[in-house]
């Protein structure tokens, strides 16, 4: 099992960079970047990182092809794995709809997102490419100096035909979860997983932290679940109790079921467990969101301790 974090979305460039470097330091195998919901642009930051580390994988969670077009996104891949040698993760979805509507992107879906992995490998593998998709048109284009750079592409899907239509062109699947069945449900080549971690002995001051710092988060992701996924990880009655507490900002409201299914809490025995059964469900990397350095270090003193790395 590979260990990534996630970096605070407030948070500047050059603390991304001080944040980057305590990563390495602590041995975690991954960092990941949002787009269009972090202080720091996207390609910027993942810039800032693979220039000031030398082991750490830098991965996005996720871009979209509808904010950026395909061609723009392999030529930044095309500079960052020459200057990380290899390093750089794509993950790519169909973008947030509540953000992409008020940029104005209308038209978004799955299938868009395959045409543009296509496009982007086409690309990268130094090919002039000829495309007619229905989202994406390209007569003649070339990336000038690409010549068969390869990168992982791990597709954003949350219910298993999400990851039925992102397996004919990615490498792999990022989702969220911290349900076995869930992720063996959507388990098509490489899995990243994204959950929320809360190290206590203690806990119900587990599921308070988590609560407090990721329960909005997760109130907001509830509702977006496609039914089939509410269902597969038991949260079939959680979508209005999940709108009701994002839009009173009260995360009290959401179930501990919620967090159960969704995040990994708890003391030592319980989150080995929970870890080694979303390993043996196909997850090969977990991406914790973090606050900072300081637990940045805590997470992987933690992890440590307790065998798990």
């Amino acid at each position: 099992m590979r260990f990534g974090l996630e970096p605070p979305p407030e948070i500047s460039l050059r603390e991304l960079i001080e944040l980057g470097k305590a990563a390495e330091e602590a041995s975690f195998d991954s960092i990941w970047l949002s787009d269009l919901l972090s202080k720091v642009e996207l390609w910027t930051g993942v810039a800032a990182l693979v220039l000031n580390t030398e082991r750490l994988a830098v991965g996005t969670d996720v871009t979209n092809p509808f904010t950026r077009h395909p061609a723009v996104t392999a030529q930044a891949l095309l500079t960052l794995q020459e200057a990380s040698r290899g390093r750089v993760i794509l993950g790519m979805g169909a973008g947030m709809p509540a953000i992409l509507r008020k940029l104005g992107v209308e038209r978004r879906d799955l299938r868009g997102v395959c045409e543009a992995m296509r496009i982007i490998r086409s690309l990268l593998s130094g090919e002039e490419v000829r495309f007619e998709g229905e989202h994406f048109r390209i007569s003649g284009f070339k990336l000038p100096f690409a010549h068969r750079e390869e990168i992982a592409i791990l597709g954003a899907a949350l219910s298993p035909e999400e990851a039925d239509i992102l397996s004919s062109e990615a490498d792999g699947i990022i989702t969220i979860s911290a349900h076995p069945g869930f992720l063996r449900a959507l388990k098509r080549g490489r899995l990243a997983v994204w959950a929320p971690l809360a190290l206590r002995e203690d806990e119900n001051a587990a599921l308070k932290i988590l609560r407090e710092r990721w329960g909005l988060i997760l109130a907001q992701i509830i509702p977006s679940l496609p039914q089939s996924s509410l269902e597969l990880l038991g949260l079939e009655g959680e979508r209005e109790r999940a709108r009701e507490a994002f839009s009173s900002r009260d995360p009290s409201l959401l179930s501990e079921r919620a967090f159960e299914s969704l995040a990994l809490f708890g003391g030592e025995e319980k989150v080995r467990r929970k870890v080694e059964e979303l390993e043996r469900a196909g997850a090969d990397e977990l991406i914790f969101p973090v606050g900072g350095k300081e637990e940045i270090e805590r997470i992987s003193r933690e992890l440590a301790r307790r065998g798990m790395r």
